[in-house]
């Protein structure tokens, strides 16, 4: 039997670019009044119509640095939790220039509203619940913009403890447990959730090919997502009990939604507009299973 050496060639075609200049505006971002640099927050990079074309997270001294597209007039626009933002004068930004500037701030703070009323739901996002809602759900999302810049950068290294319980179906009870640690440098989430259109087409459980079910459970990149917010209702609540002196962003699947989803609340520290937690749980389980409880929370902390 003769054997046949087959050959395959690979053609590598280049196509050369000229190297264009780029643009950088790079600084500090500072406390007026204190002076001191405000750590961990975003500088946005905005046109005059207040586009956004980057942004970057400061460092442990205030430091921050942003590439512009292109030359032309830009502005650049603070977002800090528990501040209100600062947008600076527009300036103009010729190819291949870098500007060094200190970006000072006032410090003001955002006042969280205080509650009379409660259970007053809107449907379609956070904004069409009025104005405010619109201010809580600000606050909240500048932290889950954090998460979600953090993890495209790719930088983190995570210490991962992965648990895994079986339960018995019908007391909940643990049956069996395992654990094991994971050390990896991720590039976005350790944390696998679905895409959230498909999580807006299928539901939030879904029946694998054994017949077993998977429940998703939702991260920054889906609650910021038009899917999410176009199919949940959203209302303010006030804490009580353990959550006293905290204010809840809440949300719940519209009335028509038929698919299993998820309903729950966005926590935020009331005097500080930190975002702290996310409790939520599953709404119409299949199967009509007795599972009222089954959910889970998301805790939120500066690194």
């Amino acid at each position: 039997m003769k054997s046949r050496l087959s050959v395959f060639t690979t053609v590598f075609v280049f196509f050369l670019t000229p190297c264009l200049p780029a643009q950088t505006v790079s600084g500090r971002l500072v406390e007026q009044t204190s002076e001191r640099p405000v750590v961990g927050a975003f500088v946005l990079l905005v046109g005059a119509d207040t586009t956004e074309f980057d942004r970057a997270l400061t460092d442990a001294l205030g430091r921050f640095s942003i590439q512009a597209p292109s030359a032309g007039s830009y502005a650049l626009k603070s977002a800090v939790i528990g501040f209100r933002s600062t947008v600076t004068p527009t300036f103009d930004l010729s190819a291949g220039q870098d500007i060094v500037v200190d970006f000072v701030i006032p410090g003001i703070p955002v006042a969280l509203p205080t509650l009379f009323v409660e259970d007053v739901r809107t449907c379609g996002g956070p904004i069409e619940a009025g104005l405010e809602a619109a201010i809580v759900w600000e606050e909240a999302r500048k932290a889950l913009d954090a998460v979600v810049w953090t993890e495209q950068q790719g930088t983190l290294r995570h210490v991962l403890v992965k648990y895994e319980r079986v339960l018995d179906p019908q007391s909940l009870d643990i049956t069996d447990r395992r654990q094991r640690v994971i050390r990896d440098v991720y590039r976005g989430s350790p944390f696998l959730t679905g895409d959230p259109h498909s999580l807006a087409e299928r539901g939030y459980i879904q029946a694998t090919d054994g017949g077993a079910l998977h429940y998703e459970a939702p991260d920054a990149n889906v609650l910021l997502s038009d899917d999410f917010a176009a199919l949940h209702c959203f209302s303010l609540v006030v804490g009580e009990g353990d959550r006293s002196g905290h204010l809840g962003l809440a949300f719940e699947p519209d009335a028509t939604r038929e698919l299993p989803d998820i309903e729950g609340v966005l926590w935020l520290d009331a005097h500080t507009a930190e975002l702290r937690y996310l409790d939520f749980s599953y709404t119409r389980i299949p199967y009509q299973l007795e599972m009222d409880n089954v959910g889970g929370r998301v805790e939120f902390e500066h690194l």
